[in-house]
């Protein structure tokens, strides 16, 4: 959906559309999330350190401290440099870290996938067969129920 609002401009008023937030603009860089406009997740993450604070610990130091260790744990000096760059380019570095050790775990992700969710093959003949079952089942408890009035 896109906003249009007015601009004076020197010329008068031309009509210019706004961005919508993470919307990329016609040149550039995208367009980073102001600081006020993220208020409830601020307010959300203030908690989070002040319970952690509370017991102990601060959490913003673990997590740096973990990106950073992820960071130089990086087998090529090419990922390392790539990471940082995506860091300048203004990446989240706690969200770099993440994706990465996700993807690290990638091939163990479908063992609990299918652990957690079932066989996807096993699924989709259940899903085939479901509604004959389901048709035979009131079909018995029909015939019952007739043969017991009778």
């Amino acid at each position: 959906m896109s906003i249009w609002k007015p601009n004076d401009g020197p010329i008068g008023p031309k009509r210019v559309r706004s961005r919508q937030l993470g919307e990329l603009p016609v040149r550039g860089k995208p367009e980073k999330p102001k600081i006020e406009d993220l208020a409830e997740e601020l307010a959300f993450w203030n908690s989070y350190r002040e319970v952690h604070f509370a017991k102990g610990s601060d959490i913003a130091l673990a997590y740096a401290n973990w990106t950073s260790e992820l960071a130089q744990g990086l087998t090529s000096p090419g990922a390392r440099e790539e990471f940082a760059e995506l860091c300048e380019a203004g990446c989240f570095p706690q969200g770099l870290a993440a994706l990465i050790l996700i993807l690290r775990r990638a091939p163990l992700l479908e063992k609990f996938w299918i652990e957690m969710v079932g066989n996807v093959r096993r699924t989709a003949t259940l899903i085939t067969t479901a509604p004959a079952t389901a048709g035979n089942v009131s079909f018995l408890a029909c015939a019952k129920r007739c043969s017991e009035t009778v």
